[in-house]
């Protein structure tokens, strides 16, 4: 199984409490956070917990050792993992307000209000200010005194880290909007900001030689869905679709994906463009999915048309 078919096997076909609970709370806190870290992906960390815990094992083990690994994959995985990532973008974020436009700071300020308001509603509930550590010390000390551990355990442990990273978020936004007030009346000086015309946008520098799609339907999907979240540059871009469906010639050197969590988020998007921009022809899968695996390096053709099959994405 892929990582989203194990999501859904552990979610709803099993129905396991510990995955449920750990996976609502990682989703969770990466919304809270994509106003200002918009590429955080929650399968990131969802794929360390299937590499670190066997959630069977989890649900009928009651081997005092599974559970002290359970505890460690949790503390490490949230406290390590995700919440370095997001303190490293939340300073990245503060670090270059300056640089954002008069309209993406008000757009962003309005969502952080918001979010502000649903943190706090959620924050400082129980014990503010102790740190995930603390609080993970205390339960995993309770754990090594218990012969073993019931899924009302696991529940503390995730609600635990639950409040503590709400409430450092809550301290970090409220920083940043503190940040937003002290500007917006240098922002009302101002003049807005020129919307450019059609003509004056980037236009697809490429001709569509492989289906009937327009050349700006394509681009537009493979900006948004490759570009926008940092997977190639829109100079990769341009290469890559003027070789694929103007020349529909394979490259020497095979195109790169940069930074993606893990290859099933690429191929849902050019399995979306299969499905929803192309119109799934029938008979054609197969040059459809040779448009990852035939031009990017680490994909294969037949294994992206079979997972294509699948309908996972």
């Amino acid at each position: 199984m892929n990582i989203e078919q194990k999501v859904f096997h552990y979610k709803h076909t099993k129905w396991n409490i510990t995955f449920r609970e750990l996976h609502h709370t990682v989703v969770t806190v990466c919304e809270f956070v994509k106003p200002i870290y918009p590429n955080i992906e929650p399968l990131k960390y969802i794929e360390y917990f299937f590499a670190e815990i066997d959630f069977d094992k989890i649900e009928y083990n009651t081997d005092k050792a599974e559970n002290l690994k359970y505890c460690n994959a949790i503390y490490y995985g949230l406290e390590q993992l995700l919440k370095a990532d997001i303190s490293k973008a939340i300073l990245n974020y503060q670090n270059n307000i300056s640089k954002l436009s008069k309209e993406q700071i008000q757009e962003t300020q309005i969502k952080l209000i918001e979010l502000i308001g649903n943190l706090k509603r959620q924050a400082r509930t129980n014990g503010a200010g102790i740190s995930f550590t603390q609080r993970y010390n205390a339960l995993y000390k309770s754990i090594e005194a218990k012969e073993k551990l019931f899924p009302i355990d696991y529940q503390i442990l995730i609600t635990n880290f639950n409040e503590t990273i709400v409430n450092d978020l809550l301290s970090s936004f409220e920083i940043i909007n503190e940040t937003f007030d002290k500007i917006t009346p240098l922002l009302k000086a101002l003049p807005p900001q020129q919307t450019k015309t059609k003509t004056e946008q980037e236009t697809p520098d490429f001709k569509n030689n492989f289906n009937n799609n327009s050349t700006d339907e394509i681009y537009s999907h493979f900006k948004t869905g490759l570009v926008e979240k940092g997977y190639l540059t829109e100079q990769e871009l341009n290469k890559y679709l003027k070789a694929a469906f103007e020349l529909k010639t394979i490259p020497e050197t095979l195109f790169k994906i940069k930074d993606a969590p893990n290859k099933a988020a690429i191929e849902a998007v050019f399995y979306k463009y299969y499905k929803n921009v192309a119109g799934k022809i029938h008979g054609k899968q197969i040059q459809y999915a040779a448009l990852l695996g035939d031009y990017f390096e680490g994909y294969k053709t037949p294994t992206v048309s079979s997972n294509f099959s699948k309908s996972v994405y």
